[in-house]
């Protein structure tokens, strides 16, 4: 079954790594800072409002440095979390998954459609993926030592969760109220306090020289959604519940709003078999990014942000699973109906993963427009565009190319100018072009997948 699992997801990473789908608007600021700064820039303000944690970004950077600068070198990072992030999940759900909690926890992730995003785009989300994952194996894997030896353990790997993953410190904390309980009752005071003090250390350097200059007005608007409205207080448990169910969805969509409920049983079923630490590891991060919403401070909803919930909660999903297959209630219909419900959302996710293969998620074609202008335009005509993408993709023309498409009025008069505008709808693009080129007329235009080439020329 494990074998199956992997070769699966493996087969839907690979099929999407290799089709090398577009840049889209957040990966391609992610892939100018690793092109355009050093290591030491890497670690504090970047280019275009863009984040990353430092261990990541490093590491996509002797990406770059040793392979180049194709999207296949800046995405393996991503790409091979992903793959490395489903083998050590499957390792750990084997040692405590029966077969039916296994195969239902392993589908969810090795078919997983934001996992199977993530794995094609030079983003962090994966390797936030896979630092969750590798926490939770070594919590199992220690479970047998004594508590101060694990606790100086993971001080030690504290500072590299951290700096690799921006909801590391939740993680973190997540395993120190996992091992507290053994602590306190083996009196292991010095080690608590070690690890305390390296996970308290190691965040304070992150925030200060890292989260703190990364954060802009803009990335706050992004994200305004995925905050409370204080104004309206009485609105908060009801958006903690919203939130809640978004971040199971996201773990199994389209319909993973449903797990929750053998996420529910699962929780109940470990806490009577003594199973806390796994508990604890997969409520508590989850409640203290909840909390920085509450300030906030981090995104709390059904979106990327969350991808480090996703290890614990599918093997919690899997134990609830488990659970219900076991149940014998009479009549007999109950049960089947169980099961069927328990399917559908599994089911789901399944065939989303399928549909994947055949109809790529929607983006805007700024590969095929770029590859299309760079074919057919003559060398003295520049080119201007309205995404930093295309920043990316126009690299090799130097001087020739402008990211300002409003400083077109200001250019030197030339016969002919390529321009490549993305946005959606169609309406949209119509409107940026009639507002940034108001003295140019069109002579030719060409439609892609939310994408306009136009070639234009003074009036």
């Amino acid at each position: 079954m494990v074998a199956g699992l992997i070769a699966l997801g493996f087969a839907l990473r690979i099929f999407h790594y290799a089709r090398n789908p577009a840049l889209w608007h957040d990966e391609a600021a992610n892939v100018l800072n690793i092109i355009g700064k050093s290591f030491g820039e890497l670690f504090g303000p970047l280019y275009l409002w863009s984040t990353g944690p430092p261990v990541f970004l490093w590491l996509q950077k002797c990406a770059f440095l040793l392979l180049g600068d194709s999207l296949y070198a800046l995405r393996l990072v991503s790409f091979l979390a992903s793959c490395a992030g489903l083998i050590v999940f499957l390792r750990a759900a084997q040692r405590t998954l029966a077969p039916v909690g296994l195969l239902s926890a392993g589908v969810l992730v090795a078919c997983s459609d934001r996992l199977l995003w993530h794995a094609a785009e030079a983003r962090h989300y994966s390797s936030d993926f896979l630092v969750a994952v590798l926490l939770l194996f070594v919590l199992g894997l220690t479970i047998s030592w004594p508590s101060s030896r694990r606790a100086g353990l993971f001080a030690w790997l504290a500072p590299l969760v951290i700096f690799s993953s921006y909801p590391g410190v939740f993680l973190c904390g997540g395993v120190f109220l996992a091992l507290w309980p053994t602590l306190r009752r083996e009196r292991a005071w010095t080690a608590g306090a070690l690890f305390a003090l390296s996970v308290a250390l190691s965040f304070a350097v992150f925030y200060f020289f890292t989260i703190r200059v990364q954060r802009s007005s803009a990335m706050d608007f992004a994200w305004v959604h995925a905050f409370p409205d204080w104004q309206r207080s009485w609105t908060l448990p009801v958006w903690a519940v919203r939130s809640t169910i978004g971040v199971f969805d996201f773990i199994g969509r389209p319909l993973g709003g449903l797990l929750l409920v053998p996420a529910v049983v699962g929780a109940v079923r470990w806490w009577r078999r003594g199973q806390h630490e796994l508990l604890f590891f997969a409520v508590v991060p989850m409640f203290l990014a909840l909390t920085a919403a509450l300030a906030k401070a981090y995104p709390y909803t059904g979106a990327r942000t969350m991808v480090f919930a996703m290890p614990a909660l599918a093997l919690l999903i899997g134990s609830g699973v488990d659970q219900i297959v076991q149940w014998r209630p009479r009549p007999v219909a109950f049960r089947v109906l169980a099961l069927v419900l328990l399917a559908i959302p599994l089911v789901a996710t399944v065939g989303l993963a399928g549909y994947r293969t055949i109809v790529p998620w929607p983006r805007a074609a700024t590969d095929v427009a770029s590859a299309y202008v760079l074919s057919h335009r003559q060398l003295d005509e520049p080119v201007t565009a309205n995404h930093w993408e295309y920043e990316y993709y126009f690299r090799s023309l130097g001087p020739q190319f402008s990211k300002e498409l409003g400083g077109l009025a200001q250019t030197p008069r030339v016969p002919r100018m390529w321009v490549v505008v993305s946005g959606h709808p169609r309406e949209t693009r119509d409107e940026v072009i009639a507002v940034g080129l108001p003295n140019w007329r069109i002579v030719q235009r060409r439609e892609f997948e939310r994408t306009s080439v136009l070639l234009v020329t003074p009036q």
